[in-house]
């Protein structure tokens, strides 16, 4: 059978395994793991072009269409199961992203002599399967296709075991996927999270004015820190709503009032400054106590508000 045909069947078995991933999350966990269904083959020569590809497409799979909590979470799965002893395929999990990398924004300084560390894994990698740094001939190239496409197949094979052993279990089973869902709750893409800074910036009337990327920059940083101590009664998108608020207002602590609070109490329409001015005084009352509730806060900023109109 040709080179060609092989990597073809190879990509029809990911297909194939991807689909029953999802059926097995379905019925298990109510939710897809992967939502995107492109799976886009290319193959053409050189077969270095083949191999940056099948790069590609692993990296948007794992990456990019799936639910990257649902993998993470999957993955420290698979001890319960003994699925993945030697860890080979946490680290090929892990490894597309590097490979990605090497190949996105080292192309140009791949052979200089000062490698950094993402060069040096992607050599050291390559060196193990064809006994080159950088496979230098075609033969090289479809070698380490053929073992990347290897590797993602017991990678996505092991997922759906792991999905399946979930299911079955009957000792552990109804709280892994109580975890699940928690975990998934609690996960939020950039783009997630740039709608919502979109949303709260134009409630308050500062949609000109806020800067989204810089924000959810420090929103993600924050909230990957705030995440691990999540308790199970506080709802994830709120919280990181908060955050956003509070970076916003410039205000050094979590704010416990989202715009809405204010539009809804005062009757403000939403986009007014107003609705930015009343957080704002919120804020500094909360400075001053951080003991302060929300309906507290509310009450105190409709003090305020009374006491301004008077004079």
């Amino acid at each position: 059978m040709s080179t060609s045909n092989t990597t073809s069947l190879m990509y029809q078995k990911l297909c194939d395994l991807k689909d029953e991933i999802e059926r097995a999350a379905l019925q298990v966990h109510g939710e897809k793991v992967f939502w995107k269904k492109d799976f886009l083959l290319y193959q053409g020569t050189p077969a270095e072009l083949n191999f940056q590809n099948a790069v590609t497409l692993l990296y948007r799979l794992y990456w990019e269409a799936g639910n990257e909590s649902d993998v993470k979470f999957l993955i420290k799965k698979f001890k319960d199961y003994a699925l993945d002893h030697d860890e080979r395929l946490t680290v090929h999990f892990n490894f597309v992203r590097t490979l990605r990398t090497f190949f996105q924004h080292n192309i140009a300084n791949r052979l200089a002599s000062n490698a950094n560390r993402t060069q040096l894994e992607c050599k050291k990698w390559f060196e193990k399967q064809c006994a080159n740094s950088i496979p230098n001939n075609d033969n090289d190239w479809e070698k380490c296709l053929s073992i990347l496409l290897t590797d993602a197949s017991d990678f996505l094979n092991t997922l759906s075991k792991c999905i399946g052993n979930i299911e079955q279990d009957q000792i552990k089973g109804s709280q892994f996927i109580q975890d699940w869902k928690f975990e998934r709750s609690r996960y939020f893409s950039a783009n997630d999270i740039d709608n919502m800074i979109r949303e709260i910036a134009g409630d308050m009337g500062l949609e000109e004015t806020v800067n989204v990327k810089s924000t959810r920059d420090k929103v993600m940083s924050n909230w990957n820190s705030l995440v691990k101590t999540l308790r199970y009664d506080e709802e994830p998108k709120t919280e990181i709503k908060r955050l956003i608020v509070q970076d916003i207002l410039s205000a050094k602590k979590r704010y416990p009032l989202l715009p809405e609070d204010i539009i809804n109490k005062f009757n403000i329409e939403a986009g007014s400054r107003e609705v930015a001015n009343l957080l704002d005084k919120g804020a500094d009352f909360y400075k001053e106590n951080r003991f302060l509730l929300r309906e507290q806060l509310l009450e105190k900023i409709q003090q305020y508000v009374e006491i301004t109109s008077m004079t």
